[in-house]
Parts: structure tokens; C-alpha cells; sequence
């Protein structure tokens, strides 16, 4: 679920939601919120909510485009919202498939299923702490990449050699987790605010298209090729990887307020406004 902002409240008339969630930052970061301010917010709801019938009635009279026409008009936004679920498919895919797999690889089947779940934890706090600081993108193409390479290295691995094939494994799995903690903020990042939710939505549920075929894997190496699951990780991690370069850097960008705002990602850094 994607956390609601302060501006978010306010636009769809939720102001004592928007007063609680600035005294929770508050409270998280250690500080107070004046009376002064939060009086301001008041005012400025009432404004809101004065104003909300009139706007909603020029918005009937007027012409205003549907979001498809938006999207039309905004190719680079639509494209986004092309390669996005196919983010989503391949982080589905193997994030499940890995887990899956694991079972069905050489040694203890419990103790690799364990390992391959817990390994997915470091990936998962080492993407958290690097989103801020190196940025989005090259936290998610190196996590898309140094995972294809594990499971290209594990298809070569002799199945003699348990532990290096288990750690090549698990170091795939770690970076299944970083892409898991990376793609759901930059995929909100991506689209302007009045569309977020319904963008976003979008790429998650056409995302499950890779948690449907994930357990199926096992049975296409059965039938197909022993190795087929980990080539198919490894294929559409590579393919996520460099869609990834392909839209623009969000870290310390103001969140987009409109369709122009969004198209213009990438293009002038703006300060993100708190």
C-alpha cells in the first residue's frame, strides 16, 4: 500500500486525517507541531471545501480529458506505464519462483527454502538504506543484474559443489528482496498524483501475471529443460534491468502534481517538497 501524503488528504477532503498524519511525522521526528500551523491547515481546508462545489461544477461544464487521453497526450508517461508491469512481472516471477525452486535444488530442501527466505531480508534493508543515497534506479538495475548473473552462475554450477551453488542462490534471492523494497517507490514516483493510486495499481495486478506462472516453473523443467526456470529469471531480470535506464531518476525529485510535472521527470531537478 502506498502511504497517503499530507496534500493527498487534503484534495480529497480528509483534513483530520491530514492534521493526525503531520502530528505522527512530528512525533517521529521529535518535534512539535504549533497550534499556528495547524489552524493555517484548517483554514486552508475550509478554503478547500468552499471552493470544492464550484471547481466540481466548472470540471462538469468543462472539457477536461479522461486519463487515457492524458496518456496519449503524454507519450513518455504512457510508456512508463508500458515497461512498469513488466517490472512488476519479472519481480513477481522471481521473487516466488526463486522460493519455489528452492526445494527442488540440490541438499536439504528445508534448509534451502529457509536460507533462501532469509536471505531475502538483507536485500530488502540494504535497498532501504541505499534509496536515498545512490538513488532508485541504480539500486534496482544493479539488483536486477547481479541477480540474472546468480542465476547464470547457478546453472553452470555443478550440483557436487552444495554450498557455493546455495550461496550463489541465496545471493539471487537477496537482491529478488531489493528489487521488492525499490519497485513499489519508485513505480509511486513515477506517475503524477491524481493518477498514482490507479497507475500504480495498474502495473501491480498486470505484475501478478508472475505469480501465476511462477509455480509452474518446477513442471516446465520437468518438461522442458532442468535449468529453464533459472534461464527465465535470469532473462527477464536482464530485460527489467534495462527498462529501468530507461526512466528517469526520482530520488530528491518533487513528487509530480500533474501530467507535465511527470512528463518533465528527469528533466530539471527540483527539490522534493516536504
Amino acid at each position: 500500500m502506498i502511504g497517503e501524503s499530507v496534500r493527498w488528504y487534503i484534495s480529497k477532503g480528509r483534513y483530520e486525517d491530514s492534521e493526525k498524519t503531520l502530528k505522527n511525522i512530528a512525533q517521529v521526528n521529535k518535534k512539535q507541531t504549533s497550534e499556528k500551523s495547524l489552524e493555517l491547515l484548517r483554514k486552508k481546508a475550509e478554503e478547500v471545501r468552499t471552493n470544492s462545489e464550484e471547481s466540481r461544477g466548472k470540471e462538469r461544464n468543462s472539457n477536461e480529458p479522461s486519463l487515457l487521453a492524458l496518456l496519449l497526450q503524454y507519450k513518455i508517461v504512457l510508456f512508463r506505464c508500458i515497461i512498469t508491469p513488466f517490472m512488476w512481472i519479472s519481480f513477481t516471477l522471481i521473487y516466488q519462483g526463486l522460493s519455489i525452486n528452492a526445494v527442488n535444488i540440490s541438499g536439504n530442501k528445508y534448509v534451502n527454502y529457509i536460507a533462501v527466505a532469509a536471505a531475502q531480508i538483507p536485500g530488502i534493508w540494504a535497498s532501504y538504506f541505499l534509496l536515498d543515497k545512490i538513488g532508485r534506479k541504480p539500486v534496482l538495475v544493479a539488483a536486477y543484474w547481479i541477480c540474472a548473473a546468480c542465476q547464470i552462475g547457478f546453472m553452470f554450477i555443478p550440483k557436487t559443489r552444495y554450498a557455493l551453488s546455495l550461496s550463489v542462490y541465496m545471493v539471487g534471492a537477496g537482491c529478488s528482496g531489493a528489487v521488492l523494497s525499490a519497485l513499489y517507490i519508485f513505480t509511486a514516483e513515477l506517475f503524477p498524483t491524481p493518477a498514482r493510486h490507479r497507475l500504480f495499481a495498474v502495473a501491480s495486478s498486470v505484475g501478478r501475471i508472475g505469480s501465476a506462472v511462477a509455480p509452474l516453473t518446477p513442471a516446465l523443467a520437468a518438461m522442458v529443460w532442468e535449468q529453464f526456470p533459472f534461464a527465465l529469471f535470469a532473462g527477464c531480470a536482464c530485460v527489467s534491468g534495462a527498462l529501468v535506464l530507461l526512466a528517469p531518476e526520482t530520488r530528491g525529485a518533487r513528487l509530480p502534481d500533474t501530467m507535465r510535472q511527470a512528463a518533465d521527470l528527469g528533466r530539471a531537478r527540483t527539490p522534493r517538497q516536504t
